[in-house]
């Protein structure tokens, strides 16, 4: 007859995994609740609380800027927005270039094609100078934040160098042109517009240089926003997921921009960090861009519809995450969501087991 402790011992993995099971069932069941009862309470207040009041501002005599309008995202929402109504100013690195001048020669009137590198301060003050001219007495209705180039690599691979040129655009060049055009959006009541990324919320191995960029961009926006309430100017960030194949991030010659930016670390670096990392490392950072765009949507059409939201809604959210995968669900949003209550170690375990 085995002695009494022993017999106590074989029962805890039986009790342990109860105990499990009810935690898991009551956790469920809290979760359940809790989004019935916002569903309903948010029901009530929208029925009870409804305002007559337009939801839509009319676009006739409101002018915007866009950066980053070259290609991509930022070329097809000044056309969007020009179609709308808006006069656009649309900011390109080079004005030159196959997009910008489609947008000039397609829209002769309420179209403006600016240069305007965003790391540039002389060129964002020749920009800020143009709208000025031709928006003294309305003011500016929107910046839309939307210049951007790609980053990532292991950090040790990444040069110095390389972390400060994807801050200089992702982030210091949002900062730049919000402060520079601020004055114009306070007076005209308007809005900014920041385009972040589902990275700026979500850091993983092999992406420090972008999501750094991406998390500073969030910081910066939330800032803003708390400031600009009091002069009737909002702030709203949207955070896309993998559309880098319906965009310009990733296209061809930007990738391999990625990789002179990489391989520019690598070659500096020294002798034990090329070691640990040897050069088929860097190779595969480099594939794994070209794999990635297999993965992404072919159109980026829903996050343009939001773009357009953010531009005519009375009222804008302060942020928008919009999934993106040719998959069946984006793991990037569904991570987003659990990083809100697992611990650290149980998120780093999945995207190390199930990385994206």
């Amino acid at each position: 007859m085995a002695p009494p402790a022993k017999v106590y011992l074989q029962y805890i993995p039986v009790a342990a995994t109860a105990v499990f099971t009810a935690l898991v069932y009551y956790f469920i069941d809290y979760i359940l609740w809790c989004t019935v009862t916002g569903c309903v309470l948010y029901a009530a207040v929208v029925y009870f609380f409804k305002s007559d009041a337009p939801s839509q501002i009319d676009p006739t005599g409101k002018a915007i800027l866009i950066t980053g309008c070259d290609a991509g995202l930022g070329n097809e929402l000044a056309t969007r927005a020009h179609k709308l109504g808006f006069t656009v100013f649309a900011g390109c690195l080079n004005d030159n270039t196959e997009g910008p001048r489609a947008l000039q020669a397609t829209f002769e009137e309420r179209m403006h094609v600016l240069k305007m590198d965003v790391t540039k301060d002389g060129e964002v003050t020749e920009a800020l100078k143009y709208v000025q001219d031709r928006c003294r007495s309305t003011g500016l209705w929107a910046v839309v934040n939307n210049a951007g180039i790609d980053g990532g690599g292991p950090v040790e691979l990444c040069s110095m160098k390389f972390y400060k040129d994807v801050c200089e655009v992702n982030l210091f060049g949002a900062i730049r042109v919000s402060k520079a055009f601020l004055p114009l959006v306070r007076q005209a009541k308007g809005r900014v517009i920041n385009v972040s990324s589902e990275r700026g919320r979500l850091a993983r191995g092999g992406n420090s240089t972008y999501c750094i960029s991406k998390y500073g961009l969030e910081a910066f926006s939330d800032a803003l926003r708390h400031e600009m309430r009091r002069f009737g100017v909002q702030v709203s960030l949207i955070e896309p997921g993998h559309f880098g194949g319906a965009t310009a991030i990733l296209l061809e010659h930007n990738i391999e921009m990625f990789r002179k930016r990489l391989f520019d670390g690598f070659n500096s670096a020294s002798d034990d960090v090329r070691n640990a990392y040897p050069q088929e490392v860097a190779e595969q950072a480099v594939k794994d861009k070209y794999i990635s765009v297999k993965h992404s949507p072919k159109s980026c059409d829903i996050v343009l519809d939001v773009m357009e939201r953010q531009l005519i809604e009375v009222k804008v959210s302060p942020r928008y995450l919009i999934g993106g995968t040719n998959s069946i669900v984006d793991l990037r949003v569904v991570y987003i969501f659990l990083k809100s209550f697992l611990p650290d170690q149980v998120m780093d375990y999945l995207l190390e087991k199930i990385p994206v």
